[in-house]
């Protein structure tokens, strides 16, 4: 309606008249439908993702010395600490809503850290591992909402 109003008055009622006249146009690739019904959604999911990014620096500074004392980052190298904050950042998206969603079941939260461990040590930060957190982190906010990271009450 808006819209309406303002092409009246910029454009008489010709403009108002043509704006209307465009509700017939349907006809256009499925792309523009994909991108008109999907950007919200997606914005919502990188919202989720950069809130997590913050827990997952702190998770990663938490973790620092830890990794100094084992000596993993000078085995691998400086990147090493990037892919780590990425891999931790990924990981807190699932780890949280993992915590939030059963209840606040800690034992939920202490078997997937558990599972990070031993896929840690199998294979430390690797960009493969990232790239496939992120997808499981992406896949747990599309599936099931950036809503369910925050704890219910």
């Amino acid at each position: 309606m808006a819209a309406s109003i303002v092409a009246r008055i910029a454009d008489g009622r010709g403009g108002a008249k043509a704006l209307w006249g465009l509700l017939g146009c349907w006809r256009v690739r499925w792309t523009w439908y994909a991108a008109a019904l999907l950007v919200f959604p997606a914005l919502l999911v990188a919202a989720a993702l950069v809130t997590r990014s913050l827990p997952g620096a702190v998770w990663t500074a938490w973790h620092l010395p830890f990794w100094i004392v084992l000596g993993e980052l000078q085995l691998f190298g400086p990147t090493y600490r990037l892919l780590s904050w990425l891999w931790i950042s990924a990981g807190s998206v699932y780890l949280t809503w993992l915590m939030n969603n059963p209840g606040n079941s800690l034992p939920m939260a202490l078997l997937v850290h558990g599972g990070y461990n031993l896929l840690s040590d199998v294979v430390p930060a690797h960009r493969m591992l990232v790239a496939l957190g992120w997808a499981v982190a992406i896949g747990v906010i599309a599936a099931f909402g950036p809503k369910t990271l925050r704890r219910s009450r």
